[in-house]
């Protein structure tokens, strides 16, 4: 029996959400950490080692990604336990509202252990000036989420792919490092 008549793929947006709803968890963990994967700075560009945090470019809100390499790949091929529990299907799912008389589509996303962190401020002691770079990108967010930037209920969670307190050796710790996404929002508003 023939099912793809049944599945209404009609454009590029059906075409992603029949996908999404036929991948398993731990593919679609995959591929939404592959699209936030750290690539290689180009040469012109040298971070400081103090830097937390690093703007990444090619990055999509979406799965819909060309940048995935082979060496990203690697990294979550892995064999460490993951911060996710990859045999629930309610690890990741796909939720859709509307509003504006759009249909607007957003993952929900269940972690072991996130980690919080206060936006710093200028004045902090401890200020990581690679959030210069970000302020822009970030006070866009802030307005495209109806939140203010200024705000302390603004945080950043930074989630991992690995559980890291399962992590002995560096070079687990530091594939560790290379699958983190961090998220930039509200919880009180349930925005990010």
């Amino acid at each position: 029996m023939n099912q793809v008549p049944d599945w209404n793929i009609n454009n590029m947006t059906s075409i992603k959400l029949k996908l999404f709803e036929i991948m398993d968890t731990k593919d679609k963990l995959n591929l939404l950490f592959l699209a936030g994967f750290e690539r290689p700075p180009s040469r012109s560009y040298r971070p400081s080692r103090s830097s937390r945090f690093e703007l990444m470019t090619g990055v999509l809100p979406t799965f819909a990604t060309s940048s995935i390499s082979k060496s990203a790949c690697n990294f979550l091929a892995a064999e460490y336990p993951l911060n996710f529990d990859s045999g629930n299907k309610s690890t990741i799912t796909l939720h859709h509202h509307a509003g504006d008389s759009h249909l607007y589509y957003f993952l929900q996303l269940v972690a072991k252990k996130y980690c919080v962190i206060d936006l710093p401020s200028v004045s902090d002691d401890c200020y990581d000036y690679s959030f210069v770079s970000m302020m822009p990108m970030m006070a866009k967010a802030c307005g495209d989420l109806e939140l203010k930037f200024a705000s302390s209920e603004i945080k950043i969670v930074c989630l991992t792919y690995f559980d890291e307190s399962t992590l002995e050796s560096d070079a687990e710790r530091d594939a560790s490092n290379k699958c983190k996404l961090y998220l930039f929002g509200s919880f009180g508003k349930n925005k990010w």
